[in-house]
């Protein structure tokens, strides 16, 4: 398997890419890579699969990202959780960002190198690799590391009562 670093002076992580298959024909690659990032923000990291393809023609290269596969699911299981153990080993106390999480946008967060526009969780801890990409076109468990975030006894007290008298 082939990695290669793709972090960007401008980014804030460390990020890179593991090929997990290649197809090539005359005028059609597809691609899967498990991508993964750690921030150098906060103690976060994150891990998706990633299957695109491109069209060829006349030395032109039309891409795009059919599916990203958000937790460890058929081809990409092993090696998402093998990537998954490293990082936790290597980096102590990091979380995980579930895809469901990463790819929310929260009123007042910007990207300072894009004009200043509402960006998601993911660019603003990671890069903009995910840019473009239609987030209802995954497959997976979107939810899946929310168990790390949410314990029992914490979150807010609720009390339901009756309506007021008139």
């Amino acid at each position: 398997m082939n990695v290669e670093g793709q972090t960007y002076g401008l980014r804030p992580s460390f990020s890179s890419s593991l090929m997990i298959k290649t197809f090539e024909n005359d005028d059609l690659m597809h691609f899967k890579t498990l991508h993964f990032s750690v921030s150098l923000t906060g103690p976060f990291f994150t891990i998706y699969g990633v299957d695109e393809t491109m069209i060829l023609d006349e030395g032109r290269h039309y891409g795009a990202i059919n599916v990203v596969t958000v937790s460890p699911y058929k081809e990409f299981e092993s090696d998402f959780n093998f990537i998954r153990t490293k990082i936790e080993k290597r980096f102590k106390g990091y979380k995980f960002i579930p895809f469901r999480l990463h790819s929310m946008f929260v009123e007042g967060l910007y990207d300072p190198y894009e004009d200043n526009k509402e960006c998601p969780i993911y660019k603003a801890l990671f890069d903009g690799a995910l840019k473009g990409y239609d987030t209802y076109k995954m497959r997976g468990d979107s939810e899946f590391g929310f168990d790390v975030w949410i314990k029992d006894g914490e979150g807010p007290n609720v009390i339901l009562r009756p309506p007021p008298e008139i």
